[in-house]
């Protein structure tokens, strides 16, 4: 398969897909969606290369070394409660009710000297060759990412046991006008998981290392 190279240059955060708005734990990589996803986002013709980007076998792995990092972090929630529902029902034009509240997050130190690089595998980049430089984030803009090249190999094998992570992908029946942002339709996602098993677990007080 063709490896391609992502350095990380700001911390990684990538939500799991179970996370909410007061807890959002992070993945060690992004999920093929997402890859798919950054890849239409960055080309000229998004719905003439879906079809291209579709038909790609995408392969994602944990880089070989990742330090995750919880934190609390201020966000602004909706307010909830008795008083904030009969509010809206006496007026229900006035705008939504906000409060500050703390929310749990993990911020992932991945090493940005090419020791452990996040790494997508294609099984072929046919139809799509000038997009792998463009993409500098997956998921939502903030994790940003350098693309330094690709190679050819094949993706570490999936062990029977270890960590266990839920991941998205493109269903069957996705289409571009589906799949498309300003469609006002629910993309078809598709999910599964996979496991990691790190050969290396360092826990601290506010951080774990883990090297795969």
């Amino acid at each position: 398969m063709i490896r391609l190279h992502y350095r990380p240059t700001a911390l990684f955060h990538f939500k799991r897909l179970d996370a909410t708005n007061k807890g959002a734990l992070t993945l060690p990589m992004p999920t093929p969606y997402a890859v798919r996803a950054a890849f239409l986002a960055v080309s000229d013709d998004p719905a003439a290369t879906f079809p291209a980007v579709k038909e790609k076998r995408i392969v994602v792995r944990p880089p070989a070394s990742i330090v995750v990092n919880p934190c609390w972090v201020k966000i602004l929630d909706l307010k909830r409660g008795e008083a904030a529902e009969r509010r809206k029902w006496d007026n229900p034009e006035a705008t939504a009710e906000y409060q500050r509240t703390m929310s749990l997050r993990e911020y992932a130190f991945i090493p940005g000297d090419g020791s452990a690089d996040l790494h997508i595998y294609f099984d072929s980049l046919d139809g799509i060759e000038d997009l792998p430089p463009r993409v500098n984030y997956f998921g939502k803009r903030g994790s940003f990412v350098q693309y330094t090249g690709h190679d050819e190999a094949d993706p570490p094998l999936e062990p029977e046991e270890g960590l266990v992570f839920e991941l998205e992908d493109f269903s069957e029946n996705a289409s571009w006008d589906r799949v498309n942002v300003y469609s006002g339709n629910r993309p078809p996602r598709e999910r599964f998981t996979q496991r990691a098993q790190p050969a290396l677990t360092v826990r601290g007080v506010k951080h774990t290392l883990y090297r795969f």
